[in-house]
């Protein structure tokens, strides 16, 4: 159900020419693939947003579309994409200061690591995000 009405604003938002709320309306049909584990969907979504986050300068959307397509490479073992999207998300919050983005950033990378046996690296960034939280 909530796909029909992403989809019903992305429409009015294309109609509206509005880069900002389509990128954003893409980003929620790609959220709702990626919790549906329909991977390829949710990552054409990601990248779509992307494209115009980074079109229209918008690092913050640029940050979350890296977070979104590194988590999602995390459960299709593409790992080394993961850490590229995830360091990529967190640098970019570092430099504009979303720490609430940053703390999933975190927890995410942190899983990566902790999946692919990098025990020392995920303590680390875990307890970065629990410093993000305090």
């Amino acid at each position: 159900k909530a796909l029909d009405y992403y989809f019903k604003a992305l429409k009015l938002f294309e109609e509206l020419d509005d880069n900002y709320r389509i990128a954003t309306q893409l980003t929620n049909i790609g959220t709702v693939y990626h919790d549906q584990k329909d991977y390829q969907k949710a990552l054409d979504y990601y990248f779509r947003a992307l494209k115009i986050d980074e079109e229209q300068g918008d690092k913050s959307g640029i940050a979350t579309d890296y977070g979104n397509i590194g988590s999602l490479y995390v459960p299709l073992k593409k790992y080394d994409e993961a850490e590229k999207y995830l360091k990529k998300a967190i640098a970019i919050s570092d430099s504009i200061g979303i720490m609430n983005e940053k703390v999933q950033f975190e927890n995410s990378i942190s899983e990566l690591y902790t999946q692919t046996g990098k025990d020392k690296e995920a303590l680390e960034h875990y307890k970065k995000s629990i410093e993000l939280r305090d």
